[in-house]
């Protein structure tokens, strides 16, 4: 949109914006800490959930590599007894885990959640 334009679009908003997707142009590690912050019950579990209700195949394969990286892994999120958060969450996680018995006990809650959502994990 060009500038000159700007001030007049800016007139025919009305009511709250909301965000309903991010593009992260620094790559998906941003989303990834939001993802363990969440699951780590540090952010609220809903807002994360409704982006990535709306997320697409290249975002979720971005998320898997952003979430084994060891910025998130080793980042203060992760312990050794588990994640204290939100099971769905958890269960995302885990399934990205660059752990593979870890992976592979996350594919019961990922294969078994009521919505869906994580199926994509699982492909």
């Amino acid at each position: 949109m060009p500038a000159e334009e700007l001030e007049e679009f800016n007139s025919h908003l009305a009511g709250t914006i909301r965000v309903v997707r991010e593009y992260h142009a620094s790559g998906y590690g941003p989303l990834a800490m939001r993802v363990a912050a969440a699951a780590a019950g540090r952010e609220p579990a809903d807002e994360v959930l409704a982006m990535l209700s709306v997320a697409g195949a290249k975002t979720w394969v971005g998320l898997d590599r952003a979430l084994r990286t060891p910025a998130v892994t080793y980042g203060g999120n992760a312990t050794k007894t588990g994640w204290p958060g939100d099971e769905r969450l958890s269960s995302l996680v885990a399934g990205c885990s660059r752990d593979g018995r870890r992976r592979e006990s996350a594919v019961a809650g990922l294969a078994t959640a009521a919505d869906g959502l994580l199926l994509p994990v699982l492909v």
